[in-house]
């Protein structure tokens, strides 16, 4: 797809930047929980502030690079290749949303993140799947998926992980429902995994 770029100019490095940089936060979230179950606290909240900046400013690149190059942004959205490096937005969003809830046991910022995960889990899910099923032009199975395309589980696995810890920390009526949810996703994304590893071999 076209990008907005003027003729006999290169495209800028915004303009070609990865779709799956949100892995970033993702890493760097794994690590300070490891850390902070580890009794590391102190390593363990500087990766949470490192990881607080990072996110915030993978958020304001990516909304500026939607901004100035739309067509690159929502193209990279529905191209095989690229399209589920998305998902480790919604991967790195659930992360930052459990070590909000476990190492800052801040329950109205985890709860927001919550909500932030499970939004763009849903609107990425149905936009790649669905705009990937209908293109009329496919690649064939060993250039259309890759390994990439388990990021798709991890997103689904992060809803998962943070619903429980969300249902751990709060009473009432909401916490059965949260605890469905999360068994719910996690079969989910088990289910997903079966299927997405079964297309990996059989294109081998």
């Amino acid at each position: 797809m076209e990008d907005e770029v003027h003729p006999g100019k290169t495209a800028s490095g915004l303009a070609e930047m990865s779709p799956a940089y949100f892995s970033l936060v993702m890493a760097t979230g794994i690590v300070s929980l490891a850390a902070f179950l580890m009794g590391q606290r102190t390593l363990a909240l500087i990766l949470l502030y490192l990881n607080i900046v990072q996110y915030a400013a993978l958020c304001v690149l990516y909304g500026v690079r939607a901004a100035r190059y739309p067509r690159r942004f929502f193209g990279d959205m529905i191209a095989h290749s690229t399209g589920p490096g998305y998902f480790t937005a919604v991967a790195g969003t659930g992360v930052l949303a459990s070590q909000v809830m476990i190492m800052c046991e801040n329950l109205a910022v985890g709860t927001a993140l919550w909500l932030l995960t499970g939004l763009l889990w849903v609107c990425l899910t149905y936009t790649i799947l669905a705009a990937l099923t209908v293109r009329r032009e496919k690649p064939t199975l060993d250039k259309g998926i890759n390994g990439g395309w388990l990021l798709a589980v991890v997103a689904t696995q992060a809803v998962s992980v943070s619903s429980a810890l969300l249902a751990a920390r709060i009473g009432g009526p909401h916490r059965l429902g949260l605890n469905l949810l999360a068994l719910s996703m996690w079969l989910w994304g088990g289910m997903l995994y079966i299927w997405l590893m079964a297309m990996i071999f059989y294109r081998y």
